[in-house]
């Protein structure tokens, strides 16, 4: 199952750890399914929360 595919909740806290594993580990992105993941959260969670504010 990809990050995609989760609900709202489960996608937040799933792309927190996968980011912050990314930006610790550069490694850890080399397998596709988790580099396409880390992009998905990569664009995901750059969106404002409230629309409007930065």
């Amino acid at each position: 199952m990809h990050v995609s595919e989760l609900d709202e909740d489960c996608k937040h806290v799933i792309c927190t750890f996968l980011l912050k594993i990314a930006e610790d580990d550069k490694d850890f992105i080399d397998d596709l399914e988790i580099r396409e993941d880390v992009e998905f959260c990569q664009k995901s969670e750059r969106k404002p929360v409230v629309p409007g504010v930065l």
